[in-house]
Protein backbone atom coordinates (compact mmCIF):
# COMPACT_ATOMS: atom_id res chain seq x y z
CA UNK A 1 0.00 0.00 0.00
CA UNK A 2 1.14 3.57 -0.57
CA UNK A 3 1.17 5.99 2.37
CA UNK A 4 2.90 9.10 3.60
CA UNK A 5 5.70 7.41 5.55
CA UNK A 6 5.05 9.24 8.82
CA UNK A 7 2.31 8.76 11.37
CA UNK A 8 0.94 12.14 12.40
CA UNK A 9 -0.59 13.07 15.74
CA UNK A 10 -3.73 15.21 15.67
CA UNK A 11 -6.65 16.46 17.70
CA UNK A 12 -8.51 17.89 14.72
CA UNK A 13 -8.86 14.98 12.30
CA UNK A 14 -11.13 12.87 14.50
CA UNK A 15 -14.79 13.91 14.16
CA UNK A 16 -15.07 14.19 17.97
CA UNK A 17 -11.63 15.82 18.38
CA UNK A 18 -10.07 12.84 20.13
CA UNK A 19 -6.29 12.67 20.16
CA UNK A 20 -5.46 10.35 17.28
CA UNK A 21 -2.75 8.96 15.11
CA UNK A 22 -3.38 9.89 11.49
CA UNK A 23 -2.36 7.86 8.45
CA UNK A 24 -2.46 9.44 5.00
CA UNK A 25 -2.99 6.98 2.17
CA UNK A 26 -1.93 7.84 -1.36
CA UNK A 27 -4.14 7.37 -4.37
CA UNK A 28 -7.61 8.55 -5.26
CA UNK A 29 -9.19 8.56 -8.67
CA UNK A 30 -12.20 10.77 -7.86
CA UNK A 31 -10.37 14.08 -8.49
CA UNK A 32 -12.94 16.08 -6.51
CA UNK A 33 -12.63 19.82 -7.21
CA UNK A 34 -11.45 21.53 -4.01
CA UNK A 35 -9.96 18.29 -2.64
CA UNK A 36 -8.44 18.59 0.86
CA UNK A 37 -5.25 16.83 -0.27
CA UNK A 38 -4.88 16.93 -4.06
CA UNK A 39 -1.20 15.99 -3.77
CA UNK A 40 -2.30 12.59 -2.45
CA UNK A 41 -4.50 11.74 -5.43
CA UNK A 42 -1.50 10.36 -7.31
CA UNK A 43 -0.55 7.03 -5.72
CA UNK A 44 2.94 7.41 -7.18
CA UNK A 45 3.59 10.86 -5.70
CA UNK A 46 7.12 11.45 -4.41
CA UNK A 47 5.51 12.14 -1.01
CA UNK A 48 4.42 8.53 -0.75
CA UNK A 49 6.13 5.28 0.04
CA UNK A 50 5.16 1.65 -0.45
CA UNK A 51 4.83 -0.27 2.82
CA UNK A 52 3.79 -3.82 3.61
CA UNK A 53 1.10 -4.63 6.14
CA UNK A 54 3.79 -5.97 8.46
CA UNK A 55 5.76 -2.72 8.22
CA UNK A 56 2.65 -0.65 8.95
CA UNK A 57 1.77 -2.82 11.94
CA UNK A 58 5.30 -2.36 13.28
CA UNK A 59 5.15 1.42 12.84
CA UNK A 60 1.76 1.68 14.57
CA UNK A 61 2.93 -0.48 17.46
CA UNK A 62 6.02 1.71 17.81
CA UNK A 63 3.88 4.85 18.09
CA UNK A 64 1.48 3.21 20.56
CA UNK A 65 4.44 2.35 22.78
CA UNK A 66 6.03 5.77 22.34
CA UNK A 67 2.82 7.40 23.63
CA UNK A 68 2.44 4.74 26.32
CA UNK A 69 -0.73 3.33 24.75
CA UNK A 70 -2.65 6.50 25.70
CA UNK A 71 -3.80 7.17 22.15
CA UNK A 72 -6.41 4.64 21.12
CA UNK A 73 -7.75 6.21 17.92
CA UNK A 74 -6.35 5.98 14.40
CA UNK A 75 -7.75 8.12 11.59
CA UNK A 76 -7.36 6.93 8.00
CA UNK A 77 -7.31 9.76 5.43
CA UNK A 78 -6.09 10.23 1.93
CA UNK A 79 -6.27 10.03 -1.00
CA UNK A 80 -8.79 7.29 -0.40
CA UNK A 81 -7.80 4.55 2.04
CA UNK A 82 -10.45 2.24 0.54
CA UNK A 83 -8.06 1.57 -2.35
CA UNK A 84 -6.16 -0.54 0.17
CA UNK A 85 -9.17 -2.14 1.88
CA UNK A 86 -7.69 -5.66 2.02
CA UNK A 87 -4.47 -4.38 3.59
CA UNK A 88 -6.40 -2.22 6.07
CA UNK A 89 -8.46 -5.25 7.08
CA UNK A 90 -5.29 -7.28 7.64
CA UNK A 91 -3.56 -4.55 9.67
CA UNK A 92 -6.48 -3.68 11.92
CA UNK A 93 -7.76 -7.24 12.36
CA UNK A 94 -4.37 -7.99 13.86
CA UNK A 95 -4.05 -4.80 15.94
CA UNK A 96 -7.58 -4.95 17.35
CA UNK A 97 -6.90 -8.43 18.72
CA UNK A 98 -4.01 -6.97 20.74
CA UNK A 99 -5.22 -3.48 21.68
CA UNK A 100 -8.27 -1.39 22.43
CA UNK A 101 -8.37 0.63 19.26
CA UNK A 102 -10.84 2.87 17.44
CA UNK A 103 -10.44 3.21 13.67
CA UNK A 104 -11.94 6.18 11.81
CA UNK A 105 -12.20 5.99 8.02
CA UNK A 106 -12.66 8.93 5.67
CA UNK A 107 -13.61 7.80 2.18
CA UNK A 108 -15.19 9.13 -1.00
CA UNK A 109 -16.96 5.79 -1.34
CA UNK A 110 -20.51 5.48 -0.10
CA UNK A 111 -20.95 3.58 3.16
CA UNK A 112 -23.34 1.11 1.51
CA UNK A 113 -20.63 0.11 -0.98
CA UNK A 114 -17.92 -0.67 1.58
CA UNK A 115 -16.84 -4.30 2.02
CA UNK A 116 -18.26 -6.04 5.09
CA UNK A 117 -14.71 -7.03 6.10
CA UNK A 118 -13.65 -3.38 6.07
CA UNK A 119 -16.68 -2.37 8.13
CA UNK A 120 -15.70 -5.05 10.65
CA UNK A 121 -12.39 -3.33 11.45
CA UNK A 122 -13.51 0.30 11.44
CA UNK A 123 -15.66 2.02 14.04
CA UNK A 124 -16.57 5.32 12.44
CA UNK A 125 -16.95 6.18 8.75
CA UNK A 126 -17.21 9.57 7.08
CA UNK A 127 -18.37 8.80 3.55
CA UNK A 128 -19.08 10.53 0.26
CA UNK A 129 -17.09 12.48 -2.27
CA UNK A 130 -16.24 16.03 -1.33
CA UNK A 131 -18.45 18.36 -3.38
CA UNK A 132 -17.21 21.92 -3.43
CA UNK A 133 -20.67 23.22 -4.42
CA UNK A 134 -22.01 21.71 -1.17
CA UNK A 135 -19.18 23.02 1.05
CA UNK A 136 -20.41 23.51 4.62
CA UNK A 137 -17.52 25.42 6.18
CA UNK A 138 -17.70 22.98 9.09
CA UNK A 139 -17.96 19.22 9.57
CA UNK A 140 -18.64 17.26 7.50
CA UNK A 141 -16.91 19.27 4.78
CA UNK A 142 -19.73 18.99 2.21
CA UNK A 143 -23.45 18.54 2.84
CA UNK A 144 -23.62 15.21 0.99
CA UNK A 145 -21.13 13.51 3.31
CA UNK A 146 -22.42 11.29 6.10
CA UNK A 147 -21.09 10.02 9.41
CA UNK A 148 -21.71 6.46 10.57
CA UNK A 149 -20.77 4.97 13.93
CA UNK A 150 -20.67 1.32 14.93
CA UNK A 151 -22.69 0.48 18.01
CA UNK A 152 -22.03 -3.14 18.88
CA UNK A 153 -22.42 -4.90 15.55
CA UNK A 154 -24.87 -2.32 14.15
CA UNK A 155 -24.19 0.88 12.26
CA UNK A 156 -25.99 4.15 12.93
CA UNK A 157 -26.08 7.26 10.74
CA UNK A 158 -25.27 10.11 13.12
CA UNK A 159 -24.81 12.84 10.50
CA UNK A 160 -27.64 15.04 11.78
CA UNK A 161 -26.50 14.71 15.39
CA UNK A 162 -22.88 15.59 14.67
CA UNK A 163 -23.65 18.35 12.16
CA UNK A 164 -25.79 20.17 14.74
CA UNK A 165 -23.16 19.84 17.47
CA UNK A 166 -20.20 21.25 15.56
Amino acid sequence: MRIIPEVHFSFIDHPFRKPSFVLYFCGCFRNCPGCHSPELQNPYSDLCQTVTTEELISVLEYYREKFRNKITSIVLLGGDPVLYAKDIVKVFSYLKKKYVLEVVLYTGELFENLDADLKDVVDLVVDGEYQETLKTGSFPASANQRIFIKEGSNWKDITSLVSKKL
